[in-house]
């Protein structure tokens, strides 16, 4: 077939699948702020609704036979995936009402140093060098861009932005766990299915969602539609799905790297389209951030960590 065809030549330039998808993946934020007079967990239902069916459809077109679950384990992890897909569209969505996107993306994109925290609390690995700076360095960078100066020159505590920045690292959190799982399911399933399950498999825990807490299902205007469907196209469709298509292609930390353009392309978009010029702490703070994030993902080599937590 020939979307087959296509897959199997993007296999030889697993650099052109992530400039693609990092392309892809930036305008997400500028996306979601168009359409926040929705819900956020409405806005992330459409989005994986749409994925999800589209990909499965792709699926079906391109040949790809093992889409089911082979057994209740597949079954598990494919729904974990879903479950931390869908509410970690929730929860950096919602960040977006509170913080400036600048501010947003670059602690929604902290993933790497999670996978360090995480390996160190769940599984006894400690961090590395490389690891135990970066760490510092965000803690540190976070402090600097929630705190803003007052009138009278003093530093205080920004409880908007920092509600805000609270639900972009839970965001991030969650990540940890949908791009772990996508690890090690794409090493013997096929990237459409594996995707379409996780995304309709996220789009039945946020509808779950959206009933209990009676919550509507239909968007504010007839354009947002429009925006649900390019969310869907771009950053899940091709954004999402080359992430973790490179997943099973290149090393983690490559991929940790080609994230890190996420929030430029969305700073620079937000600086043009809503006059969202960053603050100096956001500056300073965002420097930290991406020199903690190339410590982790390019300059630190040590293998251990991702092959004991797959």
């Amino acid at each position: 077939m020939q979307v087959a065809k296509i897959s199997s030549n993007l296999e030889s330039h697993p650099t052109l699948i992530l400039i693609i998808a990092t392309l892809a993946v930036g305008p997400a934020a500028i996306l979601v702020r168009f359409s926040l007079e929705n819900d956020a967990a409405l806005i992330a239902f459409y989005r994986v609704f749409i994925a999800g069916v589209l990909s499965v459809s792709i699926a079906k077109i391109a040949g790809e036979e093992n889409i089911l679950p082979r057994n209740t384990k597949e079954a598990g992890l494919i729904l974990l995936a879903g479950l931390s897909l869908g509410f970690h569209f929730v929860l950096w969505f919602e960040s977006l009402r509170y913080a400036p996107v600048a501010v947003s993306v670059l602690l929604v994109t902290t993933t790497p140093i999670w996978i360090s925290v995480a390996a160190l609390l769940f599984l006894g690995v400690p961090p590395t060098r490389n690891e135990s700076i970066s760490i510092g360095l965000v803690f540190i960078a976070i402090s600097i861009m929630i705190l803003q100066i007052n009138q009278e020159a003093e530093l205080v505590l920004d409880e908007t932005l920092a509600f805000g920045g609270f639900l972009a690292i839970s965001a991030s959190w969650l990540v940890v766990v949908y791009f772990f799982i996508a690890k090690r399911m794409l090493r013997t399933r096929s990237l459409w299915g594996y995707f379409g399950l996780v995304n309709i498999f996220a789009a039945l825990f946020l509808v779950a969602y959206l009933l209990l807490t009676s919550r509507k299902f239909t968007a504010a205007n007839p354009s947002d539609y429009l925006i649900f469907l390019l969310l869907a196209l771009g950053p899940s469709l091709i954004g999402h799905a080359g992430y973790n298509y490179s997943m099973k292609l290149v090393r983690p930390h490559e991929v940790g790297f080609a994230i890190l353009g996420e929030p430029i392309i969305a700073s620079v978009l937000a600086a043009i389209i809503f006059n969202e010029i960053p603050a100096i702490s956001t500056w300073i703070g965002g420097s930290l951030l991406l020199t903690a994030l190339y410590l982790v993902v390019i300059i630190d080599q040590d293998k251990t960590k991702v092959n004991s937590i797959q």
